[in-house]
């Protein structure tokens, strides 16, 4: 398994300002400064999810058919099951 790590604390305090930002649009407390903030902090907030994303999916390939496990619980790679 590859070794992989987000940051989850600073993804929940990028959730928590977010709606407070959008709390604030709804309430019109919002202006050009927090427009721009809110922005930069929705897209740090998405590469954080698309690296996760992309890392799960990563992980799921791998289980899925890159390897098989014998009786003995040996790792046999798809060259080896072949018989190649």
């Amino acid at each position: 398994m590859k070794e992989f790590m987000i940051d989850l604390r600073r993804l929940e305090e990028l959730q928590k300002s977010i709606s407070t930002m959008e709390w604030d649009m709804e309430n019109g407390q919002f202006n050009k400064r927090k427009a721009e903030y809110y922005r930069m902090l929705l897209k740090e907030r998405d590469t954080l999810l698309n690296i996760k994303s992309l890392y799960l999916n990563d992980e799921s390939e791998d289980d899925e058919g890159s390897e098989a496990e014998d009786e003995d619980g040996y790792r046999l790679d798809e060259r080896q099951i072949a018989g190649v």
